[in-house]
């Protein structure tokens, strides 16, 4: 007897859970379809939260959200994402982030202005999504400080590099597939850069010889 109610109640848990992790991917995903529709006040205010974090790429974290909600609904659990791709994805979006705030807020940076008060000051003022926000709160965020310590020019060599490491994280490079393959594509450069040299020079001197 004892026995059988121990198993109803492991049953009950699980159903409870189950059903919980449903109601939850169906407030996520209606919640992310509001949001990139723009759908009544509840729509834009989701969208301008979405885009305070993220600016101009709040459609993309609000259909990450959606999908994750979906998720829930169809398996009913958790989605297990491989470490190299949320990695990845980090690093891809931060590089995203980073590049579109450098862009919108580019000319303003140059001229001593704080970019995150800046950001602050454009979200609160123009409080819709017409208004020009980049990468949003953590665009500022990582655009202040690769200013500041590398300037605009080395701020599109981070931008470069974060792609880099994000796609070979995302393929499963190590550090020493990465180094193969770059030593092959500078030999490669160098040789063709060797015959196009030597083919202008045999140019030349034909043209001189006749």
């Amino acid at each position: 007897m004892a026995k059988r109610t121990t198993t109803t109640r492991k049953k009950k848990k699980a159903t409870g859970q189950k059903i919980s992790y449903e109601l939850i991917g169906v407030l996520f995903l209606f919640s992310a379809a509001l949001g990139i529709g723009q759908l009544g006040f509840a729509g834009i205010a989701l969208a301008n939260f979405f885009r305070f974090f993220v600016g101009e790429t709040y459609p993309v974290s609000l259909a990450l959200f959606g999908a994750y909600g979906l998720y829930l609904i169809l398996r009913g659990k958790e989605p297990k994402i491989r470490k190299n791709w949320l990695i990845s994805g980090i690093l891809l979006y931060s590089a995203a982030l980073l590049y579109l705030h450098s862009q919108a807020f580019m000319t303003v940076v140059a001229e001593g202005a704080s970019v995150v008060s800046l950001t602050l000051l454009t979200d609160v003022r123009q409080a819709d999504t017409a208004s020009e926000m980049g990468g949003g709160l953590i665009g500022a965020a990582f655009y202040s400080g690769t200013y500041f310590l590398v300037s605009q020019w080395g701020t599109y060599i981070i931008i470069g590099l974060l792609v880099f490491f994000g796609v070979a994280v995302l393929f499963g490079f190590t550090t020493h597939d990465v180094m193969e393959i770059v030593r092959k594509v500078a030999l490669i450069f160098g040789h063709n850069s060797k015959r196009a040299v030597l083919y202008t020079k045999d140019k030349v001197a034909s043209s001189i010889i006749d």
